[in-house]
């Protein structure tokens, strides 16, 4: 018998249910859940509240198949100790699981179990953060004090906590724009902004954390992928191009663009001046022998079962004895036949 869980979460609370689907279709709950949010989770941006949510239900009920609101990307490798499908489900329609998450007492401290779990994944971004303080010539303490007396940083510690504007169009500031854009995989640990798992650098160490990437000159496209798995700040990717392109010592070891001069085939005088020969890929068993004259486009086809040499002779001998023998004779440099045998057979 298939099991759903539902899960939902609002701004102060997460709520589920599990139910079973009866073979005629018919869905029965069989239990349901709901807790409030804990000082640290009121950090979380909404869509992970939302994976908040699907975690503590299927850590609550564990099994199969899943209803949620809202995408989960951020919570996939938990999930997969469970086999189960994502769908979604409008607001409107989900109200047995969106009303637990907001008739709930905001004093109710969580289930014991779920604490644990919590503090496991908050353990894990602050190994993260940490982790990425470590590769930069700065301290963890300095990105907390510069996070908090970077004025764009703050404003969007603001957002996080609380919510954004509801488009792009009503932010003046175009830093705060992009992190606008990137809303969906902001949180804040330990007092440090993070986007997905790259801790977010304030304005004032981006030319140390720059200057770190570039050393040893490893290019733009190596300096990008470093910075991809360890740090982000608005317009970070620009600004290492022109780091790479400012530097000297780049300059003088990149790459040339070699340019190759194309030149076309001359243009024939009369028919038969010049062919051009190739085999088309087999299909239906047969393999075709495909010749067109430069000078008329006139195609020859040939079909056959065999692509060896002695084969393809026997069909150019047919060819030359019906149109001539042409001046020039163009192939795709294939084995079929060599030009000792052709030229022995014309």
């Amino acid at each position: 018998m298939e099991i759903i869980v539902s899960a939902d979460a609002s701004n102060y609370g997460i709520g589920a249910r599990i139910a079973h689907k009866l073979p005629d279709g018919s869905v029965k709950p069989t239990s349901y859940a709901s807790r409030s949010l804990t000082q640290t989770e009121f950090n979380y941006s909404q869509i992970e509240i939302e994976g908040l949510a699907l975690i503590f239900a299927v850590t609550r009920f564990h099994r199969i198949s899943v209803y949620t609101a809202n995408r989960l990307q951020r919570w996939a490798l938990t999930l997969l100790l469970y086999d189960f499908n994502i769908k979604y489900v409008s607001t409107d329609s989900f109200g047995y699981a969106d009303v637990l998450s907001r008739l709930i007492n905001t004093n109710v401290l969580s289930n014991e179990d779920y604490v644990i779990a919590s503090i496991e994944l908050e353990d894990t971004m602050e190994y993260i953060v940490k982790q990425s303080v470590e590769a930069l010539p700065v301290t963890f303490k300095m990105i907390q004090s510069g996070t908090k007396s970077d004025a764009v940083l703050k404003q969007v510690k603001q957002f996080v906590q609380t919510a954004w504007p509801s488009s792009q169009s009503k932010i003046g500031n175009s830093q705060l724009q992009q992190f606008y854009q990137r809303r969906e995989s902001l949180s804040i640990v330990a007092d440090c902004l993070i986007y997905g798992n790259r801790l977010v650098i304030p304005a004032k160490f981006r030319d140390r954390a720059l200057r770190l990437l570039h050393k040893g000159h490893p290019g733009v496209e190596r300096m990008r992928s470093v910075a991809r798995s360890y740090v982000y700040w608005p317009g970070i990717e620009e600004q290492i191009s022109q780091c790479v392109r400012s530097c000297v010592e780049c300059s003088r070891v990149a790459k040339t663009n070699s340019k190759t001069n194309l030149e076309s085939w001359p243009s024939p005088k009369k028919p038969w001046q010049r062919i051009h020969a190739d085999y088309a890929e087999p299909f239906n068993g047969n393999y075709y022998l495909i010749v067109v004259d430069a000078f008329s486009k006139w195609p020859e086809v040939v079909s056959t079962k065999r692509i060896t040499t002695s084969a393809t002779v026997a069909m150019f001998r047919e060819i030359f004895a019906r149109n001539g023998l042409p001046e020039t004779l163009v192939t795709a440099n294939g084995t079929q036949p060599s030009a000792a045998t052709l030229a022995s057979c014309i």
